[in-house]
């Protein structure tokens, strides 16, 4: 254990750390620009007559973003996530007077739902890396199976029972 911090080590690690800033800057600035797009297009409030107009019901609502979501989590990163569908959906859940704070929990959840679903996972993967020694892949993503069900059980009851998350509002 003694000594093992280089500077080869320290090299590494600011270099690593550095590739990250920059990717979740880079995504950062994209998706500004395109909230800004979407701002200065109308498509979100293209988007919110729509709905409105097509007379959607809560359940196909929270069921389009619930997918929306899921499948967004299966590639994408959390972040990058929220970015890309915050601007399109805030709008939206404002003409359908959904509670935004209720809207965070959901996405939060959904968004920790993203981090255990293959192909990406990349919880899975960073307790992979962690436990490389003792277990595989594979080993993993059937562990977290169990969580995988009983978050999908809370996001269905966080749906079907906003009271669950709003009673300390």
């Amino acid at each position: 254990m003694v000594g093992r911090l280089t500077t080869k080590v320290i090299r590494e690690a600011l270099l690593e750390t550095l590739t990250t800033t920059t990717s979740l800057l880079i995504i950062g600035i994209g998706a500004a620009m395109f909230a800004r797009f979407l701002g200065l297009t109308g498509l979100s409030s293209f988007l919110s007559s729509q709905v409105q107009s097509a007379d959607i019901g809560y359940v196909q609502l929270m069921l389009i973003i619930v997918l929306v979501y899921l499948l967004l989590g299966m590639f994408m990163e959390p972040f990058g996530a929220m970015l890309v569908t915050l601007p399109v959906f805030i709008p939206i859940l404002n003409s359908e007077g959904i509670s935004l704070i209720w809207f965070g929990v959901l996405v939060l959840k959904l968004l920790e739902i993203g981090m255990i679903t293959p192909p990406v996972g990349l919880s899975v993967f960073v307790i992979r890396n962690v436990a490389q020694e003792y277990v595989t892949t594979l080993q993993v993503f059937k562990g977290v199976a169990p969580f995988f069900l009983a978050d999908l059980v809370v996001t269905a009851a966080i749906i079907a029972a906003p009271s669950l998350v709003l009673w300390l509002t």
